[in-house]
């Protein structure tokens, strides 16, 4: 195998890595050594071939006859000056470099160095971090930041209803976890607002008219088959009793009784909060919120 190569200017026979690369020479290497490419180039330097001093030139992007000064300068070019202008690198600059091509650059490096992305971005969150700077930007923008969430959650409703509803569907059980567990504590640290919630409900109930038993009770658990009345969710882990026509709504004039009462699940009873059973349904419509089971 052929391993040596001679050269062009010297004529000496010279091993290959004598030789820098070039992909059209023959073997992929240039015709000239490396020791005679820095004679040359030495040469040209010396004969001020780098140094020419013009005064005008034509930009071969718009094809005007400018002054110098209107060149950016570009060391090792013949007359020390780019080849375009200073207006047409701009354009080109802005043309070629937009904000989609950085922001898709930066994706893509992001994607192949996972881990030096996480490093940076842990120390760009440090730093801003420490200058305060998302609290004083979320207070001076407050009212900006709010028009585009609602923009925001107007234009992508769809998908952010799917998403919300498919994170709740695969984290129910974590969640009812942290709800219970939130609970616990909570109540550990102000009993006494939980004591007013439980006396100002059960207040309601004596002001409403009606009353119900232990029996009433299982006929509405029985009534509801297993399932909520509103999603159509399988009840294993037990459910809540929730009023068709809330006690807080008294110009509707709810009453406490079995007539008035469903056996939901926990998610339900919570979205529901003060709506009716038909406001709670149209509700569910508007938002996209799939799976629904009228109850008889």
């Amino acid at each position: 195998m052929i391993d040596t190569k001679v050269c062009t200017k010297c004529g000496i026979e010279k091993p290959f890595n004598e030789f820098r690369y070039h992909p059209q020479g023959k073997h992929r290497l240039q015709s000239r050594c490396k020791v005679c490419e820095r004679e040359g180039h030495r040469q040209r330097r010396a004969r001020g071939y780098a140094s020419v001093v013009i005064t005008h030139k034509i930009c071969t992007k718009c094809g005007v006859d400018k002054s110098a000064s209107e060149f950016y300068h570009k060391r090792g070019s013949t007359d020390g000056l780019r080849s375009m202008c200073k207006r047409c690198c701009y354009v080109n600059n802005r043309t070629r470099y937009t904000k989609e091509w950085r922001n898709a650059r930066a994706r893509e490096w992001r994607r192949k160095n996972p881990g030096k992305a996480k490093i940076q971005a842990a120390r760009i969150r440090a730093r801003r971090k420490a200058e305060g700077y998302p609290q004083k930007y979320n207070k001076i923008h407050a009212e900006t930041i709010k028009a585009q969430k609602a923009v925001y959650y107007v234009t992508n409703k769809e998908r952010i209803n799917s998403r919300n509803n498919a994170y709740y569907a695969e984290h129910r059980e974590a969640r009812l976890e942290r709800m219970r567990a939130h609970y616990v504590e909570d109540y550990a640290i102000r009993p006494d607002w939980w004591k007013a919630k439980d006396q100002k409900r059960r207040a309601r109930k004596k002001l409403t008219k009606g009353d119900i038993g232990e029996e009433e009770f299982a006929v509405v658990r029985a009534r509801s088959a297993g399932y909520c009345p509103y999603c159509g969710e399988l009840l294993e882990n037990g459910g809540e009793f929730d009023h068709l026509v809330p006690l807080s709504r008294k110009e509707l004039a709810p009453e406490h009784s079995a007539d008035n009462l469903v056996f939901c699940c926990q998610r339900c009873n919570r979205s529901k909060q003060d709506k009716t059973d038909v406001e709670f349904m149209i509700w569910r419509a508007s938002n996209g919120i799939i799976g629904t089971r009228s109850h008889s």
